[in-house]
């Protein structure tokens, strides 16, 4: 079963556009450019934000990962990480990702809506990151 969020505007669209503006001069290395347009691709079916600025709030989710946890985005490339690791990683980033954009929300009460279509949007990243890590 597929959860969409309504198209109506949930999001305060000024600070939207200041993210979107941000990540414009933001200097992303190829893999993590790669990966943020992947999730960007995958997260835009669910949730009602142009890609460039769903990119942005997840190039930030990235950044505050590393920081957080004193690793790199590449050891996800790592062969001796395990599938479960790279996994773990994934939702640690989701879990950032999805109170960025809480924080965006115009009304808390959507919450729940947004938290579903992270999580279809995962459900999908993770079928195709199995493919790809699993082999």
């Amino acid at each position: 079963m597929v959860i969409t969020i309504s198209t109506e505007n949930i999001f305060d669209n000024r600070q939207v556009d200041q993210i979107e503006q941000q990540f414009k001069n933001v200097k992303v290395d190829a893999m993590q450019k790669g990966m943020a347009s992947a999730m960007a691709n995958l997260l835009s079916n669910f949730i009602p934000l142009h890609k460039r600025a769903l990119r942005g709030f997840i190039f930030y989710s990235f950044q505050e990962w590393q920081q957080n946890s004193k690793a790199f985005l590449a050891d996800m490339n790592n062969a001796e990480v395990s599938l479960e690791a790279k996994f773990n990683i994934t939702d640690e980033i989701n879990d950032i990702l999805l109170d960025k954009l809480t924080r965006v929300l115009i009304d808390e009460k959507d919450k729940p809506v947004l938290e579903n279509g992270i999580n279809e949007g995962t459900k999908m990243l993770r079928n195709i990151l199995e493919k790809q890590w699993g082999s």
